[in-house]
């Protein structure tokens, strides 16, 4: 499972990319990785915009969950915004997870929508340092 992670604002959102196969190590590493580059941030809360539309096959839910209950989520998580979900699967387990680990989740279609809600959820984001050059096509 190839994912690419970076900060869309500095500091402020990140946005992942996933591609392809998520096996549950992977899917550990990447929470891991989301949960440092969070952490290494000075605000108190850090956006997340996950783009999944190009995962082929997910891990089941249980391991979605068990993962997540296992590595745990930065303190410093603020809403996550998973866009482009094609598969069941990935929405019903994230949903889960969102509802047992009490995070702020909503599952859009588009990066202008991410944006549109964070904007309404989070006024002092810089949106003039906004870096779409991470974004893929």
């Amino acid at each position: 499972m190839p994912y690419n992670l970076n900060w869309y604002i500095q500091d402020q959102v990140t946005f992942m990319h996933v591609s392809g196969e998520i096996t549950p190590e992977e899917l550990q590493s990447m929470i891991l990785d989301v949960n440092s580059l969070v952490n290494s941030s000075p605000r108190k809360l850090v956006h997340t915009i996950v783009d999944v539309g190009d995962i082929t096959k997910s891990s089941n839910i249980s391991d979605l969950v068990a993962t997540l209950r296992d590595v745990g989520i930065s303190d410093k998580t603020g809403w996550t915004v998973v866009i482009r979900v094609k598969s069941p699967i990935i929405k019903m387990g994230s949903a889960i997870g969102t509802s047992i680990f009490k995070l702020r989740t909503r599952f859009l279609d588009t990066i202008e929508e991410a944006e549109a809600l964070l904007k309404e959820q989070d006024s002092t984001l810089s949106w003039d340092k906004v870096d779409k050059s991470i974004l893929t096509d």
